[in-house]
This record gives structure tokens, C-alpha cells and sequence, in this order.
């Protein structure tokens, strides 16, 4: 009971810790994707693209995941002038609320996700 009463605080530090890793992770990977999808509709050559499309594609692709898109800053380079590479930026801030306050570590960390792709105006 003893050894028990011990290690039970530690293991159950650990399992928090392994899935809020894992929640983290995975939202880190969604947040990547969306990126590579926002920019690559702001790659394809469109007259008609502004820069909200791409920044409209990358809130599609995190709604679709359920995420709140309102929690993520989207910036761009795309269509207000035609650059030879588009450029989308997501930030994100990644919470562990249980880990946090039983550790040393950070309760939050910002993520910033740069996805780049050769625009299509100048692939011709």
C-alpha cells in the first residue's frame, strides 16, 4: 500500500502528461495541414484570389476539425501583389492545463506553423 500510495501520483503525472502530449501534438499536425492548404489555394493562379481566399481556406480546414478559428492568427502574403512564393503563417497556443500545475513546465506554448509553396503565376 505504501509503494503503492507512492508511485500512484507519479503514474498518474505521467498518463496526463502523455495525453495532453498527444492532444498537443495532434492539434500541432491539424494546424500544420491547414497551413499547406491555405497556401496551396493561394498558390493556385487565380486573378480573382485575394488574400482572404487563402486565409479563408486555412479557417475551413480548422473548422472541419472542430477547432475555434477565432483562437488563430492567419497571416499571409498572398495576392496583393503576385509574389514568386506565397507564404501562410498560423499561430497557435497550445495549453496543458493538468501537467502545468503538477511540474515545472510551461502551462502554455505558442506555436508558429510557416508553410511556403512556389506560386503558380510564375511556373509558366
Amino acid at each position: 500500500m505504501v509503494e503503492f500510495a507512492i508511485a500512484l501520483p507519479l503514474l498518474t503525472l505521467v498518463v496526463f502528461g502523455i495525453i495532453e502530449l498527444g492532444n498537443a501534438w495532434h492539434r500541432e499536425q491539424v494546424v500544420a495541414t491547414a497551413a499547406r492548404e491555405g497556401v496551396r489555394v493561394g498558390a493556385q493562379y487565380n486573378p480573382s484570389h485575394i488574400a482572404d481566399t487563402a486565409v479563408i481556406a486555412v479557417q475551413q480546414y480548422l473548422h472541419g476539425a472542430r477547432l475555434d478559428t477565432t483562437k488563430f492568427l492567419i497571416s499571409t502574403n498572398c495576392c496583393s501583389t503576385v509574389p514568386k512564393y506565397i507564404t501562410v503563417t498560423v499561430t497557435d497556443t497550445l495549453k496543458f492545463p493538468v501537467t502545468s500545475r503538477f511540474s515545472p513546465l510551461p502551462a502554455t506554448k505558442v506555436v508558429n506553423i510557416t508553410a511556403t509553396m512556389r506560386n503558380e503565376a510564375y511556373a509558366q
